[in-house]
């Protein structure tokens, strides 16, 4: 069984999203620099898997997915996307998640709709979403949010009130 398993693509092969291990589905963890729209769906064998980093897909763009896909991971506690910059929006996550990052996605223009829904998020961090317009509604419910950092995301105009207050200091 393998417990963690980096995929990557070779200069020498013109290769999509593939699997090739037999105890693929106990994996822990998942490193993919390669995928492309519509390889969300691809995830759901991988029923086990608790960190999912997606590094460099240029070709994933989320785009015309509905706003009601789920990312079928429903162990997964840990997700990162970085340098993806054609992703326009991120599927709805697990609510299993407890740290979500999100770096240098400039084209990315919305947040999953279920964000506010996930009680057990502990970190955010969102840097160098230049598209990024607002966070979703519905974030006070991040009950056990610890962690917020945003960055580089000029382009963030609306701040959901809940979590204004969620995140005030309380008065001793």
């Amino acid at each position: 069984m393998m417990a963690s398993y980096r995929y990557s693509t070779h200069p020498n092969y013109n290769l999509g999203f593939v699997i090739v291990w037999r105890s693929w589905n106990n994996w822990k963890s998942f490193h993919a620099t390669i995928l492309s729209t519509g390889q969300w769906r691809s995830f759901r064998c991988l029923v086990c898997l608790q960190s999912l980093g997606i590094d460099s897909c240029s070709k994933l763009e989320g785009r015309g997915s509905s706003s009601e896909e789920f990312l079928p991971l429903p162990q997964l506690e840990r997700l990162e996307i970085k340098y993806c910059r054609s992703l326009l929006e991120i599927p709805k996550l697990p609510a299993s998640l407890g740290g979500l990052l999100v770096w240098n996605c400039e084209s990315l223009v919305a947040l999953p709709s279920n964000l506010g829904d996930l009680a057990k998020l502990r970190h955010l961090w969102l840097r160098g979403c230049s598209e990024l317009k607002a966070l979703p509604d519905g974030m006070d419910g991040l009950t056990s949010l610890e962690g917020l950092g945003i960055g580089r995301c000029p382009g963030l105009n609306k701040f959901p009130q809940g979590l204004l207050q969620r995140l005030q200091p309380s008065n001793p």
